[in-house]
């Protein structure tokens, strides 16, 4: 699992929780989702707060 802190000019601060597609290999989805899920809370991160869209979605949508 890898842990990328972001910041984008006009949008802010980002945590990106991301499990690295060779994780599977060694790790069940249960076990990763759970650490994930470890992250968030430690990161005080809440279900509501996650997004979807890409950062340059976001930039487009306040640019037009």
């Amino acid at each position: 699992i890898k842990i990328h802190l972001d910041y984008i000019k006009g949008l802010g601060f980002f945590v990106e929780i991301e499990v690295r597609a060779d994780c599977r290999y060694t790790a069940t989805t249960e076990f990763l989702t759970q650490q994930c899920r470890n992250l968030m809370a430690e990161f005080k991160i809440t279900p509501e707060q996650l997004l979807e869209k890409s950062y340059s979605d976001m930039l487009l949508e306040i640019t037009s």
